[in-house]
């Protein structure tokens, strides 16, 4: 039991980093503003959850089911369960980074195993909270409670993620038997992620149909929930044999699945460490290239093996196109039912700019590009390469995978709203200088935050403080770039010089962190140690 808790405190540790809370060097503690920055974007996350819960609460009070937020909320918290685990108990149990580590310690596989599946669900509980609370608060304000709800409210917290999780992990397992047998196991993980990301982005932003015929959206709410079952939301409201029966589906598969991983969990890391082999090899010359294009083929091999870091890099550039394709839809009646011509509504083509810039802003491939070498860094340091020729290649794989999208973004706009070449080429050269400056100003956060020391993708991708800031910076970036808008159209009354002054904006931003990056980053390379 002790080393299970060692185990545990010792991921939890290095998940938050709250070793260097006390550290007693200023240069590794952690400051008050980082501290204060976390609060900030849980409160954020808890705030926009919260806003949509009451969203759906206010209009299932209009449809005449205001009780159906309980299970809406549950039933949301245990899908976003699935994602989270889906994410996170490959990598982390059946294709764990810290095997040999472990195993070489003398503590008993059924430790090991029973500290990560503790820590996957308290991550889970840490994460669950941000829907459930909001949903018992929102349910609370529409719905009458008894003492029957707030004695419930604890234990479906504690029992609503065991089943979820297990059923999450047991299909990370079974991937992980087919993985390795093929070849390119991450391109359909990502294909399939990125569809299933896409199709809930459409459905949110389809969300005003809620407003429009709230009896409508009532009666459909009914009816997939009434599939998806209400075991849960009926025991919190006074049935006793419901919630004695979701209290046995959600421990006996939990249970069964722990039992089940302690067996197989040295099998399931073992087989990790095949991989695909070509039968059909044939030995030939042994081919040649160049410093540069050896180093963006690892930094793009290296992209594309990582589903939870495309996934995380790459939803900014998709949403461009999908914000392009939904503000065409909104605005299809407008300018066609009403005779309404592009030309003549001003500042549209500014505000499609606009999106595509603040869409790209959101996230770079380059805000974990150093941190995703690992314990490996020190190979990199010590090719006979310099920091200028690393940082162009990490760069160029954020160019690669923004740019196509930024094209695609002017050819839509000119498909369906049938801009100017002058609007056009602007939408071409301004989002240009947002993603060079979110890759400039991603890789030069990061070297000031690296993080080397995590045993999955996630903690580097996305339990990252680079990620966090360079996702605020971009933020920053294109509020500046709006203001700058804002204040020449009216004061200069002009959409071409309105475009000039947000370009010589951006091109400072952007000229700024490219110094930063090739003068100060270049000290901070030398200094990294992994």
């Amino acid at each position: 039991m002790r080393n299970f808790w060692i185990i545990l405190k010792t991921n939890l540790i290095n998940t938050f980093k709250l070793n260097k809370l006390n550290a007693k060097s200023k240069r590794d503690r952690v400051s008050i503003w980082m501290i204060l920055l976390f609060i900030f974007i849980v409160i954020l996350f808890f705030g926009i959850a919260f806003m949509y819960l009451f969203m759906f609460g206010e209009a299932l009070a209009k449809g005449g089911a205001p009780e159906l937020i309980l299970d809406l909320g549950l039933f949301a918290g245990a899908i976003f369960s699935i994602l989270v685990t889906l994410n996170n108990a490959g990598a982390y149990i059946f294709r764990a980074r810290d095997f040999d580590l472990l195993m070489s310690l003398p503590v008993k596989p059924q430790t090991v195993v029973a500290s990560k599946l503790a820590y996957l669900l308290l991550m889970n509980y840490l994460t669950f909270a941000l829907i459930y609370l909001p949903t018992i608060i929102v349910y609370a304000i529409f719905n009458q409670t008894n003492y029957v709800f707030w004695l419930t409210t604890l234990p479906t917290f504690i029992l609503l993620p065991l089943l979820p999780v297990a059923v999450a992990s047991f299909i990370s397992y079974l991937f992980s038997l087919i993985a390795p047998r093929f070849k390119y196991k991450n391109f359909f993980a990502i294909i399939l992620s990125i569809a299933f990301i896409i199709f809930i982005m459409f459905i949110s932003f389809r969300s005003q149909m809620i407003y429009e015929n709230p009896e409508a959206f009532t009666a459909n709410m009914n009816k997939i929930l009434k599939i998806s079952g209400q075991l849960a939301y009926k025991g919190m409201r006074g049935d006793l044999l419901s919630y004695l029966i979701f209290t046995a589906i959600s421990i006996v598969p939990f249970a069964g699945f722990v039992y089940f991983v302690g067996i197989y969990y040295l099998r399931s890391n073992t087989r990790f460490n095949s991989a695909y082999t070509n039968k059909s090899f044939k030995m030939t010359e042994m081919e040649t290239s160049s410093q540069n294009k050896t180093l963006i083929k690892k930094e793009v091999k290296r992209y594309f093996g990582s589903n939870m870091y495309v996934l995380n890099t790459i939803m900014g550039p998709i949403l461009s196109v999908i914000m392009i394709v939904l503000t065409y839809l909104s605005s299809k009646e407008m300018i066609n039912g009403n005779n309404y011509n592009i030309k003549e509504l001003g500042i549209f083509p500014l505000i499609l700019v606009g999106i595509v810039t603040f869409t790209l802003g959101i996230t770079a491939t380059t805000s974990a590009s150093i941190s995703i070498e690992g314990k490996q860094f020190w190979i990199l340091k010590s090719a006979p390469i310099t920091s200028k020729q690393v940082f162009d290649a990490k760069i160029f794989v954020n160019l690669l995978i923004t740019i196509p999208f930024v094209i695609i973004d002017v050819i839509l706009s000119k498909v369906l709203f049938h801009l100017e070449i002058i609007d056009l080429v602007f939408m071409l050269i301004i989002p240009t200088i947002t993603t060079l400056f979110m890759s400039y100003t991603g890789i030069y956060i990061n070297l000031l935050f690296p993080r080397f020391d995590y045993e999955s993708d996630v903690k580097a991708v996305k339990q990252s403080i680079s990620v966090l800031l360079t996702m605020v910076a971009g933020f920053l970036f294109s509020l500046i770039m709006i203001v700058m808008a804002i204040l020449g159209i009216t004061k200069l009354k002009s959409i071409t010089l309105t475009y000039l002054i947000a370009i010589m904006s951006g091109l400072i931003l952007m000229t700024l962190s490219i110094t930063l990056t090739y003068k100060h980053g270049n000290k901070l390379y030398h200094r990294l140690n992994a």
